[in-house]
């Protein structure tokens, strides 16, 4: 019995030397990660950020990412604002319920906007999104009510959830020729579509995507589509009509649901 304590204690003085010989260097190499991912949070903020406030116009400058909590003006006040040229990212909710503003101007350096950048903009009327944007976020534009105009980035590739639901003047849009996505309830409340081209390049329509757009009576598919959401085109116009490619998904989408139809090339 002696024996096998004696034993049984060699076994936990051997393992806390061994762990005491690898401390030093697990702790060394967490030190190492941490300093590292400090150093990216700061290269990813923005550096040298200001803004100004004159005359309703907000100007904003400075290099890299704004941060969320850099947003410190009076929302109330601003009626136009200038995003300066250096800037990657307009943040999270930056505008959101800026009642008052009216127009936008965004970088060309612009490669991201964030969440609910601009929800609830209700006097926007215009926009236009530089090319180095990828993707519209999610609910970046929703309940911008007054807005008719959007010009999209060449290169978008994703409209995602919300981005521009109850936008109700919203009348047309023109697509990048690499929008691959388009989201549940992207374009939701949209109710003064009339027509829609999609791309070619277009693979997914996510449900209820164009739902409730009242005055939508037609509709542009190509062949790559290869999914359409539940009531992606639901309480549209009477008589809708799905131009598709006979054979495709869009093209079986509209003969289910109800949909006139008619073959493209």
């Amino acid at each position: 019995m002696k024996k096998l304590i004696i034993a049984i204690w060699a076994v936990i003085l051997a393992f806390t030397l061994c762990a005491c010989s690898f401390a030093p260097g697990l702790t060394e190499e967490t030190a190492k990660k941490e300093k590292k991912e400090s150093a990216q949070s700061a290269a990813d903020s923005c550096r040298d950020f200001g803004w100004t406030l004159e005359n309703g116009v907000l100007t904003i400058t400075g290099e890299g990412a704004m941060l969320p909590d850099e947003c410190t003006w009076d929302p109330n006040e601003v009626s136009s604002a200038v995003v300066g040229e250096g800037i990657t990212k307009i943040s999270e909710k930056a505008f959101f319920d800026h009642s008052t503003l009216k127009e936008i101007s965004m970088p060309s350096t612009l490669t991201e906007i964030g969440d609910e950048a601009f929800a609830y903009c209700v006097s926007l009327k215009e926009v236009t999104i530089p090319d180095g944007v990828k993707v519209i976020p999610e609910e970046a534009f929703r309940n911008c009510n007054s807005l008719e105009n959007v010009t999209f980035p060449s290169a978008l590739e994703t409209v995602s959830f919300k981005a521009f639901y109850k936008c109700f003047k919203l009348q047309y849009v023109i697509f990048s020729e690499e929008l691959k996505l388009v989201e549940e309830s992207a374009f939701e409340d949209c109710r003064a579509f009339t027509g829609i081209d999609l791309p070619e390049s277009l693979e997914k329509i996510g449900k209820k995507a164009f739902c409730n757009c009242f005055e939508l009576a037609s509709v542009n598919a190509g062949k790559n589509v290869s999914m359409i959401g539940m009531d992606a085109f639901k309480f549209t116009a009477d008589g809708i009509t799905m131009y598709a490619p006979e054979g495709s998904v869009a093209y079986a989408y509209g003969e289910k649901n109800g949909m006139s139809v008619s073959a493209t090339k």
